[in-house]
């Protein structure tokens, strides 16, 4: 027997318990888990400041796009055409596939 009350209420545990997986873990799963992204966050910052002393620019970014104002049209293009995004997949997948064979 169904309460009114209680329909469309009751949710799985997981999805309320966001932290669940963090609970679960040890202390040395947790720190791993912490340090991993600390490194990936350092990596993107040594990228950036990387990018910034290539470029000679405060914002990389907007250097780099100006010379490839084209990569958002190719964006639009497989968003639009999902077979000519599968079909640049698969060359891209092959292409690695043969040149790491060489």
């Amino acid at each position: 027997m169904v309460r009114a009350g209680a329909v469309g209420t009751h949710l799985p545990a997981s999805s309320l318990d966001i932290f669940g997986d963090l609970r679960k873990m040890n202390k040395r799963q947790l720190y791993y888990q912490v340090l991993n992204f600390a490194m990936i966050v350092s990596s993107a910052l040594m990228i950036w400041k990387g990018l910034i002393v290539l470029t000679g620019s405060e914002s990389p970014i907007v250097v780099v796009l100006r010379f490839l104002p084209y990569v958002g049209m190719v964006t639009i293009i497989m968003n639009d055409y999902p077979k000519f995004k599968y079909a640049l997949l698969a060359v891209m997948g092959a292409y690695v596939l043969l040149k790491r064979e060489s």
